[in-house]
């Protein structure tokens, strides 16, 4: 998978995702998409991993971004989308919430394996339901560490939505969470991304990425 080796932008109407812009471009690169029609936002389309077509949700790769942030900045998204980021939960609800998605997340374990984790249902809640994730539908070879937070609410060090007794966003930075376990792809630290699943528990790299069924 081509991992932002080209800082491209490209403007080509209003298409929904990247599953849109592959209808008419091939390559891998930073698009302008619009979840809804009067609001657009720049994401990384991945053209080559499993078909093409996907649209990055998340990058950890460079250690470049903080990732331990507050409700708003989660919500809005943050980071370089040409590298390390987090494209928001208000338009990861406004993508999923208009049909059918898959999420694929890509990981590099601390023996430098690579693994995947797919999923054939993921829809991520509006605000009233303080972005509420629903997965299912696992495939892979990573595990199916997610599936311990279907139907938890997203969680951030300014809000506390886990079941655990203290708020575990404090340790492994913003998720959804259950009692602190399983995943958590968002720590502070690049080299503690957790995935129960893999070899240490820990990945060194993860891609979340998503794209219209």
């Amino acid at each position: 998978m081509e991992l932002f080796t080209t800082p491209l932008y490209v403007c080509i109407g209003t298409p929904k995702d990247c599953s849109d812009i592959r209808k008419s471009k091939t390559f891998s690169g930073v698009y302008q998409i619009f979840p809804i029609k009067t609001e657009g936002v720049k994401a990384y389309c991945d053209m080559d991993t499993d078909g093409g077509g996907w649209t990055i949700i998340q990058k950890r790769y460079e250690d470049s971004v903080k990732f331990q942030r507050k409700w708003t900045e989660c919500e809005n998204g943050f980071g370089d989308v040409h590298a390390d980021h987090w494209l928001g939960n208000k338009h990861i609800h406004r993508l999923t919430s208009s049909g059918k998605y898959e999420l694929r997340i890509d990981l590099v374990d601390e023996d430098c394996d690579k693994r995947f984790a797919k999923y054939n249902i993921f829809v991520v809640g509006d605000a009233a339901s303080q972005y509420k994730l629903t997965i299912g539908g696992y495939s892979g070879n990573a595990g199916d560490s997610l599936a311990y937070s279907n139907g938890m609410k997203f969680t951030t060090l300014d809000r506390d939505n886990d079941f655990f007794s203290i708020n575990c966003a404090t340790e492994r930075g913003p998720w959804w969470f259950n009692d602190c376990a399983h995943s958590g792809l968002n720590n502070p630290y690049l080299d503690q991304l957790y995935w129960y699943h893999i070899g240490g528990l820990y990945a060194k790299n993860s891609v979340m990425m998503i794209r219209k069924v």
